[in-house]
């Protein structure tokens, strides 16, 4: 089709900044003219640096980055450039990754080939072109306008002309497939700028072994590769087959839309983070956004493109099997798909025998060899390419076989099964017998279990046509299955790899699994079954309905009585005259009477007049003053004053300039003047400091939620990026606390409604919608203590939930979602349903643990502010240990039986071991030794004498309590082990129950055992035990079983805590005894007394 000539200048005269003209001479002596250039200079080449950026940007780092751009493509056209292809990929970086630069590179690269005075600088900025029309994706701005310039020298001599062929044939592929999500690798460039012109050559390894070369454009996606294989392989359909990047220890399989080009780009970006390079002017400029990777440098060699650079391999082969028992007829599919059964075979993916394995060797041998020939015994010599791993490697085999045995057992295969047969017939009798593995056509994706059960917590998860299974990973063996029609929802966690499938009944509803490949499983079951696309529901989901004229004009009206209200009840500061906080030029206009004139009431009628008055409108003061639409709107300026009459305190006053500079700098707009520091480059500790500020004072949280409202009002162009970052700030903020000002309260509620209904379709009504729902959930919670934690901050400026892990004093932990606003109580209930815990009392409680200090959280804690204080403390602290929220019991209330549910009989049995191993459990050395012998009957089973005293060793390290572990001999060695023998036969789960009964001897087993200090009296050692439990308060010494004295609740007639004390009196106020303990745990004590006491109360109430 013909291109439209149309000139450059004509986007030039709508984005372009204005520049002006400087003087010749000396760099002292220049002057810049005060009329500006026309933009036809500005598009003309130029070797001198520019005083700004040629498309107007919003970003100020973006304008920065641009000028050093600038400077490094004079550098490269003049041949100056160290390292062309590095520079080149780094130009490219800052326009894959901010999008913003897409039309200044394009620009700049225009401007600096017009009327370029030498050829050879010419053709390496064509050169560059050529590069950045492959992967960068003009706006719909510039898009016609850079076609027509390209097209216009596509004529030129070489090597422009070709350059510019390349050019207009990459733009168009841009286009239709959308912008790259990396910048180009080093052999793409190369590609680009060698004699083919971007077509380079890809192998590609199909499931035989065999590899063919593919002649691919550097712009190619992976949909238009796989329809050159097919047709290359022969193959009569391509339905179900993929192209995966496969390295030794993962395989993925790359989507149709990706491009190829970007699969190479990942590989080169992994191999390059471990090679540093030299900043560029352009690393420099961008030093304060990301960090820069080094690229190592590979030359393309002859024979194609070097797979081998980014340790992956292309593999062509089947990826979805609609019909497993579907026999091919196309010859070519029937090759492929029966090499794919060999490699399922070798590979361990199904229960093989013995003689199972031999028969299909045999069939396989007949195939690759043809009739056996005594001779030809070296044919047998690789055994893992007939054989599976786990049958030739197998140390429990009841006959153990030589590599020679082997070898003899495959030639007698093939004599037996193989000869005789044509390589179809063997072919066919080959794949006959493997599909008659149930698992046969299922992908074998490794995952581990996040839960308990009873089975290793390390299976395989098959995804197949009509459904999944869980897999043992040795033996093969089906754990469970489920077909599609049971599944009633998948999701994915975006912070963790995490999968979770939701059944819609059962004992377990929910199983999630954590995998490196959840999005391979998800896209997998999407193939096979189309009701579970979606998998969960997203918020760019949902539809929502479309607000009527007369709703929008009601919510504008809304919006306008609420700006009224904040003015007549005098909360603002009079607008500054004609300097202005931001305003343009504010208009103080004195009326006579105090009402507005008639000519300043709105039609609502006309949609057009309705949007206009509005943006329009002022809202008036008693006195007369008038606050125009500027004062509401969103500004690029810095404030000179609060907003708020009541931040009139020198230091507030300081402190509100900083938070809008703050926000302005989050936004984009302003890089200095806030809270900003050179080693947050996330911006993390300056939204931290904001929050803390509104948290500290009523009249500073009320100032910058004005601030919010009007940074997301009005803005011209609502989905862009500097507009959702002031959204983000606003949801951020809201997770936190509400104004305390129910004038600004009601005006933010009427702002979200108003921007709901009027951007409805797209990000901006999203995110009003988002933050509408965090107003609600913090209102129903109240506000929170502490600022936002960093992950908290990265999880709501992607619109999600929090995502923490929970963990258990097994080992295992749960990646659970939450709400900023959620309860520990609240938590504690979606861990009990995660887990499946059945037990329907508030015993279980969910505990801070950070290194040796545990906290249990109270119920109506907030857990996202136990994560910001321990994440304060850490780095306060520099400590390298992280929070661990743990999931165990806190109250225990008799009789005390073994628990019949699993999951919790799980929990309670590997608290008790956890109280014994820590010293919080009073043992004898004879106890302990048999306790530390149930373990070792569980983890080495059966006694034997291949189990030596390393063996034991171990388990004493592991399972004895703290205090004896330090003080081990060789007699404890000894009696471990002849204890170990007397539990022959002992199975996994009695031994477990034969723990819990041991320590359930103790007469106080289901204490709370508190180390603590005292002085009050000297009738008591100094160093005790407190334990608390449903009967009262033992005093012990530590280490024993005898308490010294005992008080039931009924006795206790008083406790005090402090910070570092607890006071407790018993019998009563006068002449009762006092206990003054020193401790750092007097509130927990306190609390564990109290909910003890209130369970008491509600069984004497129960009973009445």
């Amino acid at each position: 089709p013909q291109i439209a000539d149309v000139p450059f200048e004509g986007y030039a005269e709508q984005h372009f900044n204005a520049h002006h003209k400087v003087s010749s001479g000396t760099l002292s002596m220049r002057k810049k003219s005060d009329k500006p250039m026309s933009k036809t200079e500005m598009l003309k080449y130029n070797k001198k640096g520019m005083e700004n950026s040629l498309v107007k940007l919003e970003n100020p780092e973006n304008v920065q980055i641009a000028l050093s751009m600038f400077k490094e493509i004079n550098k490269l056209m003049e041949g100056d450039a160290k390292k062309k292809t590095q520079t080149m990929q780094l130009i490219m970086r800052q326009g894959v990754e901010r999008a913003e630069l897409r039309d200044e590179i394009f620009s700049q690269l225009v401007k600096q080939t017009t009327d370029c005075p030498k050829a050879d600088y010419a053709a390496r900025a064509w050169q560059l072109i050529a590069v950045a029309c492959n992967c960068l994706a003009p706006s719909k701005d510039l898009y016609k306008y850079l076609q027509s310039y390209v097209a216009r020298h596509r004529n030129d001599p070489e090597p422009v002309g070709k350059l510019a062929q390349f050019s207009l044939h990459a733009l168009k592929k841009v286009k239709m497939g959308g912008a790259r999500l990396y910048q180009p690798s080093t052999q793409e460039v190369e590609t680009i700028l060698g004699a083919q012109v971007g077509k380079y050559i890809l192998p590609v390894t199909l499931i035989d072994g065999t590899t063919k070369k593919f002649s691919v454009e550097t712009n190619s996606t992976c949909s238009s590769l796989l329809d050159e294989i097919v047709d290359k392989v022969g193959l009569a359909e391509g339905a179900g087959w993929s192209v995966y990047e496969v390295f030794s220890d993962r395989e993925r399989a790359i989507r149709g839309q990706e491009y190829i080009s970007d699969v190479l780009s990942s590989w080169e970006f992994a191999v390059g983070l471990a090679e540093g390079t030299k900043d560029t002017t352009v690393q420099k400029a961008d030093k304060k956004s990301s960090k820069s990777a080094g690229y190592k440098t590979v030359k393309l060699p002859a024979g194609g493109i070097d797979l081998s650079m980014g340790g992956g391999t292309l593999i062509f082969k089947r990826r979805v099997f609609k019909d497993p028992q579907r026999i091919p007829t196309d010859p070519v599919e029937y090759h492929l798909i029966y090499c794919q059964a060999v490699q399922s075979i070798v590979s361990d993916n199904f229960p093989v025998t013995e003689n199972t394995a031999l028969q299909l060797a045999g069939l396989q041998l007949q195939v690759l060899w043809g009739e056996f020939d005594r001779t030809k015994m070296a044919r047998y010599d690789n055994l893992g390419d007939y054989l599976p791993k786990s049958l030739v490697n197998n140390p429990k085999a009841t006959t153990q076989r030589t590599e020679q045995d082997w070898k003899q057992a495959l030639s007698a295969a093939h004599q037996e099964h193989g000869s005789g047969r044509t390589a179809l017939q063997a072919k066919v009798m080959y794949l006959t017998a493997v599909k008659q593995f149930p698992l046969y056509g299922a992908t074998f994706f490794p995952v581990r279990y996040k839960g308990f059960w009873s089975h290793p917590g390390n299976i395989y998860l098959a995804v197949r046509c009509d459904g999944f299974k869980f897999v043992n990973m040795k033996s093969k063996a089906v754990i469970d299955e489920f077909t599609y029609d049971d599944l009633e929802s998948w999701a994915t966690d975006p912070n963790e790899n995490t999968i979770t499938l939701t059944l819609k009944e059962g004992d377990i509803k929910t199983f999630p699994f954590e995998t490196v490949r959840k999005d391979g499983i998800a896209n997998l079951i999407s193939s096979y079954s189309p009701a579970h696309r979606s998998g969960a529901v997203r918020e760019t989901d949902i539809k929502v309905a479309a607000t009527s004229d007369k709703e929008r004009s009601r919510l504008r009206r809304a919006v306008k009585d609420a700006q009224q209200a904040l003015v007549r009840a005098h909360l603002l500061r009079l607008p500054e005259l004609g300097k202005q906080s931001g305003l343009m030029a504010a208009t103080l206009r004195k009326i006579g009477t105090k009402k507005a004139p008639k000519g300043a009431k709105l039609d609502f009628e006309a949609e057009a007049a309705a949007a206009e008055a509005a943006e329009g409108g002022s809202a008036m003061g008693e006195d007369g003053v008038s606050y125009p639409k500027q004062y509401w709107s969103y500004t690029k300026v810095k404030l000179t004053q609060p907003l708020l009459n009541a931040v009139s305190d020198p230091d507030d006053v300081e402190t509100a300039q900083k938070m809008f500079a703050s926000l302005l700098i989050f936004s984009g707009f302003a890089t200095t003047g806030g809270f900003q520091s050179s080693d947050d480059p996330a911006h993390i500790n300056m939204i931290q400091m904001m929050v803390a500020k509104c948290l500290e004072k009523e009249q500073l949280c009320n100032e910058f939620y004005l601030y919010l409202v009007r940074q997301t009002s009005n803005h011209p162009d609502p989905t862009s990026r500097f507009n959702l970052q002031a959204w983000r700030l606003l949801a951020i903020t809201l997770c936190i606390l509400l104004p305390p000002s129910e004038h600004i309260l009601e005006y933010l509620k009427v702002h979200l409604k108003y921007v709901m209904a009027i951007s409805a379709a797209n990000a901006e009504g999203q995110w009003a919608r988002f933050c509408q729902r965090t107003l609600s959930k913090t209102a129903d919670h109240k506000n929170r203590k502490y600022p936002p934690s960093g992950p908290e901050i990265m999880s709501v400026a992607a619109m999600k939930p929090i995502a923490a892990r929970f963990h258990f004093l097994d080992g295992q932990f749960r990646a659970l979602m939450f709400d900023p606003s959620s309860t520990t109580r609240e938590v504690v209930d979606m861990v009990k349903e995660r887990i499946d815990l059945k037990c329907s009392t508030r015993t279980f409680s969910l505990f801070e643990c950070f290194g040796a200090l545990e906290r249990n959280m109270l119920p109506e804690e907030k857990v996202a502010d136990a994560i910001f204080k321990w994440e304060k403390y850490a780095k306060s602290t520099h400590s390298n240990k992280a929070l661990k929220l743990t999931f165990k019991q806190r109250l225990f209330i008799g009789p005390f039986t073994t628990p019949e549910d699993k999951v919790e009989m799980n929990l309670v049995f590997h608290q008790a071991m956890d109280d014994v191993i820590n010293d919080r459990f009073p043992v004898t050395e004879e106890e302990a030794v048999f306790l530390a012998a149930l373990r070792a009957q569980v983890e080495l089973g059966d006694c034997g004498e291949m189990f030596g005293p390393a063996e034991y060793r171990s388990i004493i390290d592991s399972y004895m309590p703290k205090h004896m572990r330090a003080q081990a001999h060789e007699g404890l060695v000894i009696d471990l082990k002849a204890q170990h023998g007397l539990l022959r036969g002992t199975t996994k789960d009695q031994c477990n129950i034969k723990y819990l009964e041991k320590v359930r001897e103790w007469p106080l087993y289901g204490s709370t055992v508190f180390e603590v200090l005292q002085t009050y009296t000297s009738s008591l050692p100094k160093k005790l035990w407190l334990a608390v439990n449903e009967e009262g308060i033992h005093i012990l010494k530590t280490r024993t079983k005898e308490p010294l004295v005992t008080y039931q609740y009924r006795s206790i007639v008083n406790y005090s805590p402090s910070l570092r004390n607890l006071m407790i009196r018993t019998e009563s106020i006068q002449k009762g005894t006092k206990f003054v303990f020193n401790t750092s745990q007097a509130s927990q004590i306190a609390h564990l007394l109290r909910d003890y006491t209130m369970l008491i109360v509600q069984k004497q109430q129960q009973k009445k």
